[in-house]
């Protein structure tokens, strides 16, 4: 059962991977190492990816959170009639 299989050996829900090496070995289209290891290389590949896609968009919205911060920040200046307060002296 690859759902049972996949869950067992930490995939999640990477049936996929295990039906195709089921085959590669079955249907001896390759010998069942080097199937392993061309499937375990392209799940690096995608783990990587999607690491690097996740990395971008945290990025994004960290660029889009200091943008808003900034406009907050403009607005309340006006706001305040555009002087910012002076610091005041020890108390």
């Amino acid at each position: 059962n690859a759902i049972d299989l996949a869950a067992q050996i930490g995939m999640g829900k990477r049936t996929n991977t295990i039906l195709q090496s089921a085959f590669f070995t079955l249907a001896k289209v390759m010998p069942q190492e080097e199937a392993i290891q061309y499937i375990t290389m392209k799940l690096d590949e995608n783990e990587r990816a999607n690491t690097i896609r996740l990395m971008k968009v945290k990025d994004m919205l960290l660029q889009e959170s200091i943008e808003e911060k900034r406009q907050a920040d403009a607005q309340a200046v006006e706001a305040f009639g555009g002087h910012l307060a002076e610091p005041m002296g020890e108390l």
